[in-house]
């Protein structure tokens, strides 16, 4: 969260907005307040760089929904409720709208309870200030169940298909069995995550497993590729966002040469070049013409691995000819892991024209 906006409609408002502002400068938060009032009644001097006045509640909404990431209210529910309505796109744009109690005591999340971070928010206020109480109505927080809306933001994946997040928590909260379709370096994260409960989930390893899914269960999809399994169509997909691209290629292959096998490789696994967080090969190709202007003009960046960076990789690489050539275990994949994140090697290397080597990992 960048931006707290707090909001008032009246005198009495203004003063529950005094006394928290107090709280939250001591507390150093790192986010930038904006108070919106329709009257300045503060009597504190310092408060006069917050303030941005306004003539109608719902100018506030309508001229600041995009920028301001959290919105928290000193005003009656109802009200809000009407005034953001027209403004409502998807719980994955629009920002935290919560209520709060003139006295300070109750907090209430509306509007983007996870993605939009509003029940993060609503129990940081409660903690620092005695006896306030936040109330969370987002059920699988109640309940303490795994949600993937925020194990989504957690390891910033994109989530695709988001009508069917609904669906998928309300299986877990009734106890039914939902599968998760991903690889195995993934199964940990979500095993350690908050709400996970063993008996509610059924893992499959995508590079391994598929023969095993179940067409009639609730499916989650973690992977780098919008390509789904071919029994699978319609389920929650989350994308892992940054991947990269490891390449072999042939003395001076041409640069469109390399552009189009990159893009062949891109279209025939569901990767979006924008997702591309560099583009990695062994040092001896880091004089290529053509590589290094496929790379000013993607402006996507080089990254070379010397000969004990790539032998130390121990992930199980396919045979690779760079053995003939270079002291090496190979090229493509071993750079791709190595310029990786989490040195997954999820796609291993395909050949094109003869010429062009590409792996992808993350």
């Amino acid at each position: 969260m960048n931006s707290l906006a707090l909001v008032s409609i009246n005198t009495p408002g203004n003063n529950a907005i005094d006394k928290l502002l107090q709280i939250l400068v001591k507390k150093e938060l790192p986010f930038k307040i904006t108070i919106f009032c329709k009257e300045n009644t503060f009597e504190n001097p310092l408060i006069e760089q917050y303030i941005v006045p306004y003539h109608k509640i719902e100018d506030v909404f309508q001229q600041h929904w995009d920028t301001i990431d959290i919105f928290l209210c000193f005003v009656a529910t109802g009200i809000i409720i009407r005034k953001i309505a027209p403004y409502l796109k998807s719980k994955t744009t629009d920002p935290g709208i919560l209520v709060m109690s003139m006295d300070l005591k109750q907090i209430v999340p509306l509007v983007s309870g996870h993605i939009g971070e509003a029940n993060i928010f609503s129990e940081k206020i409660s903690q620092l200030i005695p006896d306030c109480k936040t109330f969370i109505t987002t059920a699988t927080d109640q309940t303490d169940n795994l949600a993937f809306d925020l194990f989504a933001k957690q390891y910033e994946y994109k989530l695709l298909n988001i009508k069917k997040l609904a669906a998928i928590s309300n299986a877990i909260i009734n106890n039914k069995q939902v599968q998760i379709i991903t690889y195995p370096e993934i199964f940990s994260k979500i095993e350690n995550y908050k709400g996970f409960q063993n008996d509610k989930f059924k893992f499959i390893n995508i590079q391994k497993d598929t023969q095993n899914i179940n067409p009639h269960l609730h499916t989650v999809v973690i992977s780098p590729s919008s390509t789904l399994p071919s029994v699978i169509r319609d389920c929650l997909v989350l994308i892992i966002p940054e991947i990269s691209i490891g390449i072999g290629l042939n003395r001076n292959t041409p640069h469109e040469i390399l552009k189009q096998s990159l893009f062949e490789f891109l279209w025939e696994h569901g990767l979006l070049i924008q997702n591309i967080k560099n583009i990695c090969s062994f040092k001896e190709k880091s004089n290529e013409p053509g590589l290094l202007s496929l790379s000013e003009e993607l402006n996507i960046s080089l990254k070379f691995f010397d000969e004990d960076q790539i032998n130390s990789i121990e992930n199980n690489l396919s045979t690779s000819r760079a053995s003939d050539y270079f002291n090496v275990k190979g090229v493509a994949e071993p750079s791709a892991i190595l310029g990786s994140n989490e040195q997954v090697c999820f796609l291993n290397k395909h050949i094109y024209h003869n010429a062009v080597t590409l792996s992808a990992a993350f």
